[in-house]
This record gives structure tokens, sequence and C-alpha cells, in this order.
């Protein structure tokens, strides 16, 4: 849900921008290794292919123009690394060709790009290993690992633009996004775009609104030992002027449905905020201080993150310490008031 903006290059050993990681994912398609066809040789074949065919029909004379277009070695990297802010222009210059991809005509030219095949090879292994982040940047309620023993990626990649609308696109590191299983058949073929949707490499959803709970429910439980979670609910409430924007990832990802579900989450947050005081807490860091730092003991209350910034690392940092806050402010209000 925190916007990814570098990753670390497990090639050349060190901290890298997502666009440097974009160039390393490009150099990696059309690297030549053992029996590996780079998509550009399987697209140049394709051509030689189609130029032999007689007569030229309509659909020939444009998959012809098509395989010519995208052979060109400047024009094949553009698609495999051109920036969000280019895709608009790329898909304008390609609606000539719209016509390839209807009644599931997109299926021949995936194959020829080559994506069911590149997924399961090491190099996309590689590619969600080096963005660094455990969780998926759609939900962050599952967690997204890459299996170093199997060199596996024991994920998906979601296609932000649809692949069967611009196939063309299907292998751009842009429009590959680490995800959950349930984030990918959810979403499924939806065709997002960067201005409707918040885009991982581009945008923070989680800064865009924040979990809130029955709050006074919920403590009442607390104070008075009813423990019936079955009433109580999670609200995501958006941030001024992103309101259409929450609105548009939650019913693509029934984001509530999901966190409705953990009510005894919440309900352990808030009573881990009333258990450890503020005095509590001093006195376990007071004696534990050469063990462990503030924020470890921190983390170790919590059950998870506590610095936004590392939201990506955990399932469901992001509400745990939204509720946390709201569980704080709820507690010390009723402190003032007794």
């Amino acid at each position: 849900m925190i916007k990814i903006e570098n990753g670390y290059s497990s090639e050349e050993g060190k901290k890298k921008s997502i666009a440097e990681l974009a160039n390393e994912h490009y150099n990696r398609v059309i690297e030549k290794k053992g029996r590996y066809v780079s998509p550009l040789d399987k697209l140049k074949e394709a051509l030689d292919t189609e130029k032999e065919i007689t007569p030229r029909t309509d659909e020939v004379v444009c998959k012809i123009e098509f395989l010519e277009k995208v052979t060109g070695e400047a024009e094949f990297k553009r698609l495999l690394s051109a920036s969000l802010e280019e895709f608009d222009e790329i898909i304008n210059e390609y609606a000539g060709f719209n016509s390839l991809f209807e009644n599931e005509g997109y299926k021949l030219y995936l194959e020829l790009f080559g994506y069911s095949r590149l997924r399961k090879l090491r190099l996309m292994y590689i590619f969600a290993q080096d963005l660094g982040i455990k969780t998926c940047p759609y939900c962050n309620n599952n967690y997204i690992l890459t299996i170093k023993k199997s060199k596996k990626a024991n994920l998906h990649f979601d296609h932000f633009y649809s692949k069967s609308k611009y196939p063309y696109l299907s292998l751009n590191f842009y429009n590959l996004i680490p995800c959950c299983a349930t984030c990918n058949i959810t979403k499924s073929d939806k065709d997002f775009n960067y201005n409707d949707y918040i885009h991982p490499y581009k945008d923070s959803l989680a800064d865009k609104f924040k979990f809130i709970t029955d709050r006074d429910s919920i403590f009442n439980m607390i104070l008075n030992g009813n423990k019936n979670l079955n009433n109580m609910k999670v609200i995501l409430k958006p941030k001024k002027g992103y309101e259409d924007h929450l609105d548009r990832h939650d019913k693509a990802f029934n984001l509530s449905e999901i966190y409705n579900e953990h009510s005894d989450i919440i309900f352990e947050v808030y009573a881990k905020q009333y258990i450890y005081t503020e005095k509590f807490k001093s006195l376990l860091i007071d004696n534990f201080e050469e063990q462990f730092s503030k924020e470890e003991i921190d983390r170790f209350i919590l059950g998870n993150y506590v610095s936004e910034s590392d939201i990506n690392k955990r399932p469901l940092s992001k509400l745990m310490q939204d509720i946390q806050k709201e569980a704080g402010k709820l507690i010390e209000k009723n402190k003032d008031n007794s």
C-alpha cells in the first residue's frame, strides 16, 4: 500500500531506483542464455512468417505493420520499460491495431511476447525479489514472497493495464504489479489506469485513507467484558479529495469486506493499548533496553510494524497502526473524563 520507490539490485548488490530496475528487467528479457529465446526473436520469426503469406489480406497487412513496429529494437525497449506517463501516448499510437486483439486474438500476441513463458523463469523471481516488498501492495492483507531455495516467486503478477486489451504492454516493468492471488483473481481483467487508480510505483494508497471503527462499542467491550464481536465494523474513511479513488479500489479488491473479517485483531489492538499503559511500556523499556530498542518493544506490543514506512513488510500493518492510534486517543480521552 506504500509507494514502491526503490529496490535492491541482486545482480549488482546495491540499492537502485525503480527506473534502474526497469532497465535491468529489459536486459534480462532480451538476454540470451541456453535454450532461452527472447520475445524479440519470437516476434521477428512471426514477422517473417506473415511476410510469406499470400495473398495479403487487410488482416495480414495489419499484422505485418504491427510486427514491424514492435520488432524495432528501440521500440521493443520502449514497450518494456516506458514509464506510466508514456502509456497513454503508446496506447494512442497502437489504437490502429486494436482489431488484431478482438475475439481473443490477443492470445496470439501474448504468446509471442511470451508473458506466460517468462512467468515461469527465474527472471521473474529476480523481478519480485529486487522490489523488496513482502505484502500485497493492493490489499496489505496477504504475504507475497520469493522463495530462495526454489528461485520461485510465490506470488502473482497483475497487469495494471489489461494484458488482453494491450498485449504489447504485457512485459512492461510498470505494468507488472507483484500481488497476492486473491487480488489478482478479484481484479481479473479489469482495465485500470494510473489516473483513476493508485499505482504502487507512482503513489501510496495508505496515506489516502484511514481505518476507523465503532470505537465506543469496542471500549465498552473491554470495560464490561462483553466479547461479542459480531456487530463490530471497520470503515475505510477516505481523506478529502480521494473519495472516488478509494471507492474504486474498494470495489475492485473488496477491501471493506476483507477487513471486516478481522474484528478479533481489531479488538486485540484495542485491548493491548488499554493494558500496556505508558507507565507499563516505560517499565518494559527500562528492563530490556540492552536487548531491545523502544521501537522493537512497541512492535512486540502491537504485533506488527509501527512505522508507516514499513507497511509493505507485513500483512495488516496499515489496519493495526490506524486502530492503535484510534484506541490511544479514545483511552486518553476516557482518562481525562474520569
